[in-house]
């Protein structure tokens, strides 16, 4: 079984991200990483905020903007690790975040201006689902795939887990978290 190696280096100033990836298991190995340069300075952006791998290591999430002066403008953007070249991006209130769910077929993000989690089909961009979650700070799916988490801002000393069904868009639970 080959180890995925994911690295990222996001640079203060966010024009650029440099990575490296190894295949996952399944795929053949490589002798060693490969580094890529991805310019988001190419796609009107000026700064990096983060950035992760989808779980097979095949395709890189960066979180980013364009900031003019006090206004910025979030921009979501998906690259393919093995030749950096980009794929997809989304701008505006509804890219913030970015989350693989574990076979890396969907992606998580919030949509703040809406107080929603958007899931999108990674292969085709198409929204999958939006559940209302205000003021959501986090999400993350299940090991199983079938299960999102998402978390809230503590309000009052006070903070709330949602545990979704993704199939169905249903609210599972809600639990209250300690301060």
């Amino acid at each position: 079984r080959v180890a995925v190696m994911r690295q990222i280096l996001r640079f203060g100033c966010g024009v650029a991200v440099v990575l490296a990836a190894l295949p996952a298991a399944g795929r053949p190995p490589v002798p060693e990483p490969t580094p890529r340069v991805l310019d988001v300075a190419k796609h009107d952006c000026n700064r990096v905020y983060g950035a992760g791998f989808s779980p097979d290591g095949a395709v890189a999430v960066v979180v980013a903007a364009k900031e003019r002066g006090r206004e910025s403008e979030p921009v979501l953007m998906l690259w393919e690790t093995a030749t950096g070249r980009h794929l997809r991006t989304l701008r505006g209130d509804a890219a913030s975040g970015g989350w693989f769910s574990p076979d890396g077929k969907l992606i998580a993000f919030r949509d703040e201006k809406a107080g929603e989690v958007v899931l999108r089909d990674v292969a085709s961009w198409r929204e999958v689902r939006r559940l209302k979650h205000p003021q959501v700070s986090t999400v993350g799916f299940a090991p199983n795939g079938r299960l999102l988490f998402s978390s809230d801002l503590p309000r009052i000393g006070r903070s709330h887990l949602r545990v979704w069904d993704i199939a169905t868009g249903e609210l599972k639970d809600r639990v209250e978290l300690p301060a």
